[in-house]
């Protein structure tokens, strides 16, 4: 079974469900996932779940083993690359193809 995503127009906030396409919410039906903020129906997002063909963002953030650091250098690289989120064990997070090629050329 494929995760579909939905998106709220207004607020931008997504949701991803799983189920069988015989089961996948009509938008229109009152069966689609509604907005945590604003209640209303949510849309579906085809662009998140193009895994990333021309989609400008990604529907989760990016992990990176590659390019894990030693979190003894996590203060120094928040001070660097502040848009980049780094989690303890070192790995940075990435929210976009442009901040993740921004960082890879920054970094070499």
């Amino acid at each position: 079974m494929p995760f579909y995503d939905f998106q709220c127009q207004e607020h931008k906030t997504t949701k991803e469900i799983f189920c069988t396409m015989s089961k996948l919410p009509m938008e229109g039906s009152g069966d689609c996932p509604k907005c945590p903020e604003c209640h209303k129906e949510m849309t579906r997002d085809y662009v998140s779940e193009r895994g990333g063909i021309g989609a400008k963002k990604y529907s989760k953030p990016f992990l990176s083993d590659a390019m894990a650091i030693s979190p003894d250098q996590i203060l120094e690289h928040n001070r660097l690359f502040p848009d980049v989120k780094v989690y303890p064990d070192g790995r940075p997070s990435f929210d976009n193809y442009r901040q993740h090629d921004e960082y890879l050329k920054k970094t070499g």
